[in-house]
């Protein structure tokens, strides 16, 4: 059968075409899943070469008549992203066929930040800080098995790779990704994910993507000045206007803002959008509202909130009708979730905001005088 024939709203090819490792080695069809997960490449129970893993074929044949997987349960439309590969007819002659043209490998955890929504699975510098708080901390780099690693180079060499995504941790950090570009074909797509707030001049790994055509940058960023660097702790608001200018530069295009929508910029979308129109090619691309920590949703807030919220919407809109097509699904949401808000999300919040503060950034930044609406109308 042509996996490409498959018409089912549900359906979903990342069993069948992606491999992704995380920083804990659990190995997965996707960056999601719930439920289930390996601990490597070899491991018996998840291993895509062998055509024997029952619970992989099990996902697969519930994929293919039209129903949603417990695996699939918790996914926020990653199933576009990995259809995208079948097209073009892709045949497979057995339901546990598997066809590599995708993988997603976090290597390591390696990140200089401790951005307020991320943890120490995918951030070193979380796990430095909560190793100072606690003994039965990790602070050692969460990392692939060099077993697995070597695994990987050798599979994008010898299987025709379309895309390879990459994440972290910070990515242009994380040094395996310089073989990595060395054994990819020039062909392939690269998505790289980055906060981007990193040294530039004489990074190797930047140096080799500018010169590709096939890659898409996603600049993680929610807000912009004093906000922006509350929320990505250790950044620094002039390099990343700096580097966000000199990536513009040298790539011509095919950058995008990876932006989460959230308490930090529900009520502060004119000046993301105010800041990103200054570079013509500058696109905003939202995914799903963030819901974790669950501080941080915005549509467990008041509907006072709510509303001001969908008005920054619509000027945003209205000033920019071009640039923000994005935000229809966003829009749709709040008006969903209008009257489900949470009891004491704001006063919840802010407390969480402030243990956050005391605890590891020694009151450095402030949520409440940062966003101080916050504070003034629940």
């Amino acid at each position: 059968m042509n996996l490409s024939d498959t018409t089912h709203d549900t359906f979903c090819a990342a069993p069948w075409v992606n491999l992704h490792v995380s920083t804990l080695q659990h190995t997965k069809p996707c960056c999601g899943g719930n439920g289930f997960r390996s601990d490597g490449l070899s491991d018996s129970n998840w291993n895509y070469f062998e055509k024997s893993n029952h619970k992989l074929i099990e996902i697969k044949q519930e994929l293919l008549a039209g129903k949603t997987p417990e695996y699939c349960a918790d996914c926020k439309g990653e199933r576009n992203w990995y259809n995208e590969f079948i097209q073009q007819p892709l045949t497979i002659n057995d339901v546990d066929d598997f066809v590599l043209q995708s993988i997603d490998a976090r290597w390591n955890n390696t990140c200089q930040l401790s951005c307020t929504y991320c943890d120490s699975t995918n951030s070193s510098k979380w796990a430095q800080l909560q190793s100072k708080q606690s003994v039965n901390s990790e602070s050692e780099a969460r990392r692939i098995s060099q077993k697995n690693i070597d695994t990987i180079y050798q599979l994008v060499a010898n299987n025709d790779i379309k895309r390879v995504a990459m994440l972290g941790g910070e990515p242009l950090l994380i040094k395996e990704n310089i073989k990595l570009l060395e054994v990819l074909p020039e062909s392939s797509r690269i998505d790289i994910f980055t906060n981007l707030n990193v040294v530039l001049d004489g990074n190797k790994i930047f140096e080799q993507l500018v010169q590709r055509s096939n890659v898409q940058w996603y600049v993680s960023m929610e807000t912009i000045g004093t906000k922006f660097e509350f929320v990505r702790r250790g950044a620094v608001w002039d390099r990343q206007v700096s580097n966000l200018a000199t990536l513009m530069t040298r790539v011509q295009g095919n950058v995008s803002l990876q932006s989460q929508y959230c308490v930090y910029n529900a009520l502060h979308l004119y000046e993301l959008y105010e800041f990103a129109t200054q570079y013509p090619a500058l696109t905003v691309s939202w995914g799903s509202v963030l819901t974790g920590p669950e501080y941080l949703n915005f549509l467990n807030f008041p509907k006072i909130f709510k509303q001001q919220a969908l008005a920054q919407i619509d000027q945003c809109v209205g000033r920019w009708p071009d640039r923000t097509h994005g935000l229809s699904l966003i829009k749709q949401q709040v008006i969903d979730n209008m009257d489900t808000a949470i009891p004491n999300a704001v006063e919840k919040c802010i407390e969480w905001h402030t243990l956050q503060e005391t605890k590891f950034f020694n009151n450095q930044l402030n949520f409440v005088e940062l966003w101080p609406e916050y504070c003034n109308k629940h």
